[in-house]
């Protein structure tokens, strides 16, 4: 690996390998993806790409510098805290879309 870039496409690369074509002995013989889909969850693979990111970038975003935080919201994995989750979700997906256009739209 020569560049950040070389370590994103590595990581997407394994990240596709693991959830979608690389059987999982603990999981009898099935990807992730399968076992998603065996029990039941309606999902596209697109949820077992998740984009590989720097979190380097991220970190001082001022939407995540800012963001209101409490050790409470650490304990409090559940529903009543997945619009955080989604808002957050949404602010990583515009600073990937704003570094690939940096990049000249090349990832």
């Amino acid at each position: 690996m020569e560049s950040e870039l070389d370590f994103i496409r590595l990581g997407a690369w394994w990240q596709k390998v693991y959830n979608l074509v690389r059987p999982h002995m603990e999981l009898k013989d099935m990807t992730p993806y399968e076992k998603l889909k065996s029990l039941g969850y309606a999902t596209s693979q697109e949820f077992c790409l998740f984009p590989t990111l720097i979190l380097d970038r991220l970190v001082d975003l001022p939407e995540i510098v800012n963001y209101q935080k409490n050790i409470q919201e650490h304990l409090d994995y559940d529903h009543k805290n997945i619009d955080k989750i989604l808002i957050i979700i949404q602010i990583i997906n515009r600073s990937l879309k704003t570094q690939n256009a940096r990049r000249g739209g090349k990832v």
